[in-house]
């Protein structure tokens, strides 16, 4: 990873961390979260372990009505 790859992240950290909406980093080519805030264990009320562990685990608490644009976004 480069530097400046590593300031955004840091950035992106800083600026999320204390947000009430839920962001995360999803890398594709690994299939796996790299990075959720913690509103989404207020939110859910669930473990950000649990979603590391079991990424599917996302797509389960969508709405059925959203699911189909959530798996093409």
């Amino acid at each position: 990873m480069e530097r400046s790859d590593n300031l955004d992240a840091a950035l992106f950290k800083r600026m999320t961390d204390q947000s009430a909406e839920v962001y995360f980093i999803f890398d594709l080519l690994e299939n796996r979260i790299q990075y959720i805030n913690p509103a989404f264990e207020e939110i859910t009320k669930k473990k950000c372990t649990q979603l590391f562990e079991d990424p599917g685990l996302i797509l389960a608490m969508i709405h059925q009505e959203d699911i189909d644009y959530a798996r093409t976004a």
